[in-house]
């Protein structure tokens, strides 16, 4: 899809924004004490990478969990999630054991990601939901140097996200 193409589906406006931006930055990020730029092109890398994982452990329109803080590590995870026709599931950083082990049940998520964070409330969260595989976001794979042909496109009508908000 060219640059100036609209983008109709969520894949097609993330591999757009990358074909125009690759080198730009795109998020600031806290490592090690000091904020650094990732850019556009070092996401989209890693959520390919992500993804392609995602697709080869046979993952299609399961709902993977995000439980963390928003770092660039969560936006690589999203992407990823999106790019191979998975459903993102949002969950709160701040939540305590309660809620987060009642959005969890509700969603019943195939994967759930974690943070440095939420790591204690996410190890609890294993006895209620043992089906589910629980990865940390600092352990997500390295960029890819292509985007892979094994993206699968999806319905623009299919369910892509689920958020929990406080309101």
């Amino acid at each position: 899809m060219s640059s100036t193409s609209v983008a109709h589906t969520v894949k097609d406006t993330i591999l757009t924004a990358h074909a125009a931006w690759a080198n730009r930055p795109y998020i600031w990020t806290l490592r090690d004490g000091v904020y650094e730029s990732v850019t556009y092109g070092e996401i989209i890398g890693r959520a390919c990478a992500v993804a392609s994982n995602l697709i080869d452990e046979g993952f299609r329109d399961a709902h993977i969990a995000i439980f963390a803080r928003n770092s660039a590590e969560w936006v690589i995870a999203d992407y990823a999630i999106s790019l191979s026709a998975n459903v993102a599931v949002l969950m709160d950083a701040t939540w305590q054991l309660l809620e987060a082990k009642n959005a969890a049940l509700l969603v019943k998520p195939a994967i759930l990601y974690y943070d440095s964070s939420t790591k204690d409330v996410a190890d609890t969260l294993k006895e209620y939901l043992p089906d589910t595989q629980f990865r940390s976001l600092n352990e997500l794979p390295g960029s890819l140097d292509s985007i892979p042909d094994v993206l699968p496109d999806r319905d623009p009508n299919d369910l892509a996200k689920i958020f929990f908000s406080s309101g």
